[in-house]
């Protein structure tokens, strides 16, 4: 049961359901209902002016304004997830110059072959398969060669020095299916391996001439021993192989274009995913092209469940805004228009905005795919927070209407829509502000595609926040004339139907029961007890959790889960990386390599690789000059070369050769040598300019991307001791591996920054110690649980969590701000008349009901993103089910717990009433005309002035 004293705390369900019938003529919404100016700033008192002439103009101008929000889009497509000021880029633009031959965009296609039944790959059937998609890659896919032929040319037409780098995999297959024969017979029956075609591994060997099969051969497991070996009756030492890599690289021919080459690479990956089937081996084609196509198709995939959304959301808005708009009998057909307009408002500033990027050369990125799906999830809840004011502003100048005599009560489309823009403008300006401003942050974030990201988002909150006045306000302006129109024929509809009225009236009851009492108890100092207990427990867990998180980025990441890039990165993980991970030594400045000190200090570069514990050795090395000393050496040997060379040492050979391309072109054209042409350099005189050795590593630990980031910055530091030959080293993988030490002080960096900001935006519309500190103390705590519960939620730091909890720090704000402002608010409008219960009440009657919309929407909305299988859609969803969580018990309980506490205690020890309260309670304990005498205020400003009032007794 309610007691009297409870009515008179709290307002009467029956009037308005929000505000009190007690304070009729300082807490009710009317026409002038101003912030009185003795407790607002120069900055509240700006709002109110200028939201209220929005509302003005709105309203007068409606059809005008409407046209504003429709602009053109414009795309564009590149993307690109490195640090800014990486090292990687550096290295990247060299080995592009390196390979500028025709261009910076070398054919680079990398080819996937196992065996269909996850079996070895060393049988014939399997092998003879294997060879034919090589041989069919080689000849059959033409690439467009316009100052050649118009049919175009095959790899092996327009290849130029790897032509030949699959080949050891046909001699291994004809020494294999040769072998295999039942008639074919070892020279010697003891023997493991034919001396002439020698099938082992690592290096098999043609009739004397070494072959390095680790390029091509991944997964290799060898026999124990020599005698399981000879069971299997097999003359090769490879028990299991289950993956064979196929790399076409060559230079882009010279009148082929960048699309050509993008298209020759979509070609095969077309027919070997789609069109060829085998039955013994399966086949994936991967290339840079590939790689940016699944990602996009990533991006691309979520599109057409924005219709989906927009259509779940619409609903929502619909269902919610029947009950309310019953609930404040308030429901009109125009409803609809406004649940329908407020979904569509943020799709108009998402297009503004990415057409306004795309127009100003901004490319488009994958992953603003993503801006559509978090604008309209937050973009609507604007519009909830307009529509309730409206519906309360609506109850309240009817009943203001029957109630003033004579109907001298002027009551305007203009001051209807002032009002609301008056009590919901400020609101909205913070949580768009402090949104825009944690993605304007993240624009600083050092990764590109994070920054595109950002500025998507930022820009499209903003044309949100502008559309949202603009755009949804006239379309409110515009039925809310409809709905204005139709309110007398509404009442006498409401009156005649009894059964209705008193079905609402009981819901009144209802709720306003349930906010009295949840206010009462939130009020209570063991509530306040709990609530700091259970704070600790939740921020110990978020701590602890958000503590383990770990850095980590990895190229499934940006596909889809069903894509085929993430098999080949299955592949990588498990066969390639703890067998055979490459670094490419380059040498920059090579010099006078004739000389004895430049050549020793070369090798003494690639030795120090050499030297490192996890490199395979210097036998997996491919280092041209060891090639050259061999070279040397055979010519030596060589009569008509003896002529050419006249000194017998090799060391003496190397030394005093000259290293031009002319001296060198014997050499680089002999057949096992032709492949050194695309390790080396010559500047236009001839002279040799620069070169590079491919290094190998291997080791289990080399699929953990740290431990590979370690060792790139251990590569790294070697090639500076050797800064006097320029060298440095390509990685495939650097671009990715230079943001892991990034992500975390970035990350830092950022939610510092972007919590100080959410501060002074706080401090700036809420001009209140205790309140600002609440709304923070508020952001901090839902940002800490945020983050801590991503982490044990299987969330690592990668650049597109990082843009998510820069983000969440963002939409923290949403709803502490709501509640903190309008408790702030409450307390001026009040001029302090109201307790802390009562102010809490008001809060949660004005925005409890939307904030709940706001929540539900958003969640059920983000949900569609689930529909498409991707780590970047999962982490977005994860995130804002946990904003929206934290943050909705934050704004609906710890604030209103926290405002209600910190009240009473700033009354209880720094309120200046204090001292008169307790001289007024002694004053009339002590006297004998305590019941004649009544002690009030006479202005409720004037905190420290009491008037006696002595009341005539005769």
């Amino acid at each position: 049961m309610i007691s009297s004293g409870d009515s008179a705390r709290f307002s009467s369900p029956a009037d308005s359901a929000i505000v009190s019938s007690e304070f009729s003529n300082s807490d009710r919404l009317s026409n002038n209902s101003r912030i009185p100016e003795d407790h607002s700033t120069k900055f509240t008192r700006f709002m109110d002016y200028f939201f209220r002439n929005v509302g003005y103009i709105i309203t007068d101008h409606a059809k005008l304004v409407l046209t504003i929000p429709f602009t053109k889009q414009e795309d564009d497509l590149k993307t690109g997830y490195t640090p800014h000021g990486a090292r990687s880029h550096q290295e990247v633009a060299m080995h592009d110059e390196f390979y500028s031959k025709n261009g910076s965009d070398p054919v680079q296609v990398v080819v996937f072959i196992v065996a269909k039944d996850n079996g070895t790959l060393t049988r014939s059937q399997h092998l003879n398969e294997t060879v034919k998609v090589m041989d069919h890659i080689g000849h059959n896919f033409l690439m467009p060669n316009y100052g050649n032929t118009s049919n175009g040319q095959s790899f092996y037409e327009f290849c130029t020095d790897f032509c030949e780098f699959n080949e050891p995999l046909r001699h291994f297959r004809n020494g294999f299916v040769i072998q295999s024969n039942p008639d074919y017979a070892l020279l010697q029956p003891d023997d493991l391996f034919d001396s002439r075609i020698n099938l082992s591994f690592p290096f098999m060997s043609v009739l004397g001439r070494e072959l390095d099969l680790s390029p091509l051969f991944f997964g290799v497991r060898k026999f124990p021993n020599d005698d399981a070996q000879r069971r299997a009756h097999l003359t090769t030492n490879i028990e299991h192989l289950p993956l064979i890599v196929l790399q076409y690289r060559a230079d882009k021919p010279k009148y082929a274009t960048k699309e050509d080459v993008q298209a020759w690479e979509r070609t095969i990956e077309r027919y070997y995913h789609f069109d060829f089937k085998n039955e013994h081996i399966r086949t994936k084609v991967m290339s840079i092209t590939v790689a940016a196509d699944e990602i996009v198709k990533n991006g691309m995939t979520l599109f057409p469940f924005i219709i989906l959304g927009f259509l779940i959301l619409s609903t929502f808005a619909l269902i919610t805004g029947y009950c309310s708009s019953y609930y404040f009998d308030q429901w009109t057909i125009h409803k609809v228009s406004l649940a329908i307009f407020a979904c569509v408002c943020p799709l108009l500033a998402t297009s503004s905005s990415l057409g306004l990027l795309f127009w100003c050369g901004f490319r488009f990125g994958s992953i603003l795919a993503v801006t559509p799906f978090l604008v309209l999830a937050i973009g609507v809840d604007d519009a909830f927070l307009m529509i309730h004011s409206w519906q309360r502003i609506c109850v309240e100048q009817r009943r203001l209407r029957q109630t003033t005599l004579n109907g001298g009560y002027g009551d305007t489309l203009r001051k209807r829509i002032a009002e609301m823009c008056v009590d919901v403008g400020p609101s909205i300006s913070i949580t768009s502000l402090t949104n825009a401003i944690s993605f304007i942050i993240g624009y600083f974030s050092p990764t590109p595609e994070i920054q595109l990201f950002c500025a998507g988002n930022a820009l499209a909150i903003f044309f949100d926040y502008i559309y949202q006045f603009v755009f949804f306000g006239t379309i409110m302006a515009i039925a809310g004339d409809f709905e204005m129109k139709s309110e007398s024929k509404r009442d006498k509809k409401s009156i005649a139907n009894v059964e209705s009225t008193e079905r609402r009236k009981k819901l009144h009851v209802i709720v306003t029961s349930f906010l009295k009492h949840y206010c009462r108890w939130a009020a209570d100092s063991f509530t306040s007890f709990l609530m700091l207990l259970c704070l600790i427990v939740y921020w110990i867990v978020s701590i602890r959790g958000a503590l383990t998180i770990c850095p980590s980025i990895t190229p499934d990441k940006l596909f889809l889960a069903d894509s085929p890039v993430n098999e080949i990165n299955w592949f990588r993980d498990n066969y390639i990386l703890p067998n055979y991970t490459a670094v490419n030594v380059f040498v920059n400045n090579v010099g006078d390599f004739s000389s004895p000190e430049k050549q020793q200090r070369v090798r003494n570069l690639i030795a120090e690789y050499e030297k490192m514990p996890l490199c395979l050795g210097a036998e997996y090395t491919h280092f041209w000059f060891r090639d050259f000393d061999k070279y040397l050496e055979t010519t030596i040997e060589d009569d008509e070369s003896h002529l050419e060379f006249e000194d017998t040492s090799v060391s003496t050979n190397s030394k005093s050769f000259s290293f031009t391309k002319k001296d060198m072109q014997q050499f680089l054209n002999w057949p096992e040598y032709k492949h050194w042409n695309a390790f080396i350099r010559f500047d236009d005189k001839g002279n040799l300019t620069k070169f590079f050795a491919v290094i190998a590593f291997h080791g289990k630990e080399l699929v953990s991307w740290n431990k590979r980031g370690e060792l790139l910055n251990e590569w790294r530091a070697i090639a500076d001791n050797y800064s006097d030959l320029e060298a440095w080293v390509f990685e495939d993988d650097a671009q990715f591996l230079d943001q892991i030490a990034t992500l975390i002080p970035s990350t830092i960096s950022s939610s510092v920054v972007t919590l100080v900001c959410m501060t002074v935006v706080c401090i700036i519309f809420m001009y209140n110690l205790f309140t600002v500190c609440v709304a923070t103390f508020s952001i901090m705590s839902v940002c800490i649980g945020v983050f801590g519960f991503l982490a044990m939620w299987g969330i690592d730091l990668d650049p597109i969590s990082m843009a998510t909890t820069i983000m969440s720090i963002g939409f923290s704000v949403d709803f502490p701000a709501h509640a903190s402002f309008h408790y702030y608010r409450t307390g001026i409008e009040s001029s302090g008349k109201w307790s802390p219960e009562q102010r809490i009440y008001h809060v949660l009657s004005a925005i409890g009901f939307p904030l709940l919309q706001c929540g539900i929407s958003t969640i059920l909305f983000v949900f569609c993103l689930l529909f498409v299988p991707s780590y970047m859609s999962e982490v977005f969803v994860k995130t804002m089910v946990l904003v929206i969580i934290f943050g909705l018990i934050h704004g609906l309980f710890v604030i209103p717990v926290a405002l209600c506490s910190l009240t009473r205690l700033y009354d209880a020890f720094f309120s200046s009433q204090t001292k008169v309260g307790n001289t007024i309670k002694k004053l009339q304990k002590s006297s004998s005309f305590k019941n004649m005498m009544n002690v009030t205020r006479t202005h409720p400003d004037d905190k420290n002035i009491a008037k006696v009032t002595v009341h005539d007794t005769s």
